[in-house]
């Protein structure tokens, strides 16, 4: 898989950016979704990125920096519930997904994802 250097050279101005290998070792969101990209694009690099704590106008920064136009696509993936019983997970995890697809974004938080 290509990683998009150049993306990345984009970003590295900015001061709550930095390189971190060691960040994407307990993560696992690439593998699962890099499947299904590759299979529905022929061809295409990524610049794979790990957030923590980070404020929406941060995220807004490092986005305007890396959008390139319609071709680029942003996929986001996080892990809601792995700590709650079954029952309790799917009703949280039914309420966050409700909260992000009506775009619900103030009642979003750490507990939620």
């Amino acid at each position: 898989m290509s990683v998009d250097h150049d993306a990345f050279n984009k970003i590295t101005g900015l001061p709550f950016v930095s390189r971190n290998d060691a960040a994407h070792a307990p993560e696992h969101a690439l593998e699962v979704e890099l499947p299904f990209l590759q299979i529905m694009l022929p061809s295409f690099s990524v610049l794979p990125l790990v957030v923590g704590d980070a404020t929406a106008d941060e995220v807004a920064q490092v986005l305007a920096r890396l959008w390139s136009g319609p071709e680029t696509l942003l996929v986001i993936s996080s892990d809601l519930s792995h700590y709650h019983s079954y029952e309790n997970a799917r009703r949280l995890d039914a309420t966050t997904a409700a909260a992000i697809e009506n775009g619900d974004w103030a009642s979003l938080g750490p507990a939620q994802a």
